[in-house]
């Protein structure tokens, strides 16, 4: 599925219709009272692209307010209305997990801690800078990350996180992190 048809069904007033439909689609006026006369599909949108099922659920939410009933058609199969907002609902989702998976992909750890820890370190993170009695270690999102955190968890070790973009050269205290927080975002996606 992925081209859907509305259609417009016992609409008492048609004319009710006309301004709604004409700031959605490119249709002129006559052929609105054709389309909606003749039972032939009003707007046609990829399920699939987000700014198209935007402009899509303005009609179909518009048109009952307007005295009209929605019908939706995938080529010749009459979809429900609830099915469709499953399907929305559902494409929402996929699309924000796969947003926080990349998300994740593009955003690197830092991790702030005494230089006597080094040694708990092994090579997991490469040296990203130092201050002072600290050193602030440098990973990507990996499994070898996951443990060293779980690991400064566990054991209680004195450490401050962050959680930048992939590029940045900085960071301040608006990007500090629970190492807990990390685990867990990590876990819900790569577990």
């Amino acid at each position: 599925m992925s081209n859907i048809h509305i259609k417009i069904h016992s609409v008492d007033q048609p004319a009710k219709l006309i301004p709604l439909l004409r700031k959605y689609t490119a249709l002129g006026i006559s052929e609105i009272k054709n389309r909606i006369g003749s039972g032939q599909s009003v707007f046609t949108f990829n399920a699939l692209d987000e700014d198209e099922c935007e402009i899509a659920n303005k009609i179909i939410m518009g048109i009952p307010a307007l005295g009209g009933e929605v019908k939706l058609f995938d080529d010749d199969e009459e979809l429900t209305l609830d099915l469709y907002w499953n399907l929305q609902q559902q494409r929402e989702e996929t699309s924000k997990y796969l947003q926080d998976i990349v998300d994740l992909q593009n955003t690197k750890i830092l991790i702030s801690l005494d230089e006597k820890f080094l040694g708990m370190i092994g090579d997991t993170c490469t040296v990203f800078s130092t201050l002072g009695n600290d050193i602030i270690l440098e990973s990507e999102m990996n499994n070898r990350l996951m443990d060293l955190l779980q690991t400064i968890v566990d054991d209680q070790v004195p450490a401050k996180v962050y959680q930048v973009e992939q590029y940045e050269e900085g960071f301040d205290e608006d990007d500090e992190v629970s190492p807990n927080e990390i685990l867990a975002q990590y876990k819900s996606y790569f577990d």
